[in-house]
């Protein structure tokens, strides 16, 4: 949002607009109408916009060096790989809960339990575990995200982006 003063100031350049085509507009068709929106504008305030160019480039991470997109994709195969190491972890962990549950299964059946109710305990165990399991993980990730992400913003409520302006009327009611 722009302050009234730096709206006043028609030597204020830092400007980047990010917008969406109507169904059917081409880019260069868009090209063609921001030229004219800029050769308008050099026509009616020449001393600032004589020289200025509008440019409508397709958004495709065209706003990151090649390097820093190198890295995210780097960034995210190691996070997935920790992810996975994580889920094989927690599968290892229900398998030796399992594997000391044999002992308790076999007093069972030594007692005369029908395989029907072994099957309905063992599930009941397996259920809570997995629950209690799962909660406590997503609890975690969560407080651990939202203390991660406090230093970029995060967890304050704000939107940013197109989402967060939808339906908004910003003027360019004709793309």
């Amino acid at each position: 949002m722009l302050l009234p003063a730096r709206k006043r100031n028609r030597q204020f350049r830092p400007l980047m607009i990010t917008g969406r085509l109507k169904p059917g507009v081409t880019i260069e068709q868009a090209q063609q109408e921001m030229s004219a929106i800029a050769s308008r504008l050099a026509q009616k305030f020449p001393s600032s916009n004589t020289g200025r160019t509008v440019s409508v480039e397709p958004l495709q991470n065209n706003f990151l060096r090649a390097d820093v997109v190198r890295n995210l994709w780097l960034l995210l195969a190691v996070v997935s790989f920790v992810v996975l190491i994580a889920c094989v972890n927690v599968a290892n962990l229900l398998l030796a809960r399992g594997a000391a549950r044999q002992r308790e299964t076999a007093v069972r059946v030594s007692l005369g339990a029908t395989r029907g109710r072994l099957v309905a305990a063992d599930l009941r165990a397996v259920r809570a575990e997995s629950v209690a399991t799962g909660d406590g993980g997503g609890s975690r990730g969560d407080r651990s995200s939202s203390v991660a992400t406090k230093p970029c913003g995060g967890g304050s409520g704000r939107r940013s982006g197109p989402a967060a302006h939808e339906g908004a009327n910003h003027g360019s009611d004709h793309w």
